[in-house]
């Protein structure tokens, strides 16, 4: 990282614009979409969890843990709530969406709504997974190994993927 900052003030110094360029490679994504589907999956948790890191450990100094100096444990717990919450809320925003845009196949076929809600539900998964990514390898880079409760995610996550379906 040091070797990339020098670098940044280096095209700093001399005006070059830093340009960055992502997109997903997922194929069920259309070719024009997939800037703004990367921007919506891994830009916005990252930009959010990095606007929490500097608020809560820069400006508002929150010690979270440990009595050392400023840390980004309360910028990390909070984007891990925020996550789980962006998970049910993905999932009920869309899956009144998906009923009602889908309505004539609901009517015209034998077709079972639940798999709607189930492909709503898998959708926020993915944004989950992103943002789980994110939380451990920011929060490697913080504070270490995440703690071994990590493992009862499965647990936290059954009930509100149950009760998101509907």
């Amino acid at each position: 990282i040091p070797e990339a900052v020098g670098i940044s003030r280096a095209a700093a110094r001399v005006g070059l614009p830093l340009l960055v360029h992502g997109e997903v490679t997922d194929p069920a994504v259309d070719i024009f979409d997939r800037e703004a589907v990367f921007i919506d999956t891994v830009l916005q948790p990252l930009l959010l969890l990095s606007v929490y890191t500097f608020v809560f450990s820069s400006i508002l100094q929150a010690r979270w843990d440990h009595g050392g100096g400023p840390s980004a444990g309360f910028a990390l717990n909070a984007f891990a709530g925020m996550v789980l919450f962006g998970l049910f809320s993905r999932a009920a925003n869309d899956g009144a969406n998906l009923l009602l845009n889908h309505a004539s196949l609901l009517k015209q076929v034998v077709f079972p709504a639940e798999v709607l809600s189930m492909a709503s539900v898998l959708a926020a998964l993915f944004d989950l997974a992103i943002g789980l990514v994110l939380w451990i390898l920011f929060h490697g880079i913080d504070q270490g190994l995440p703690p071994a409760t990590i493992w009862a995610l499965p647990v936290v996550l059954l009930p509100l993927l149950l009760f998101s379906m509907g």
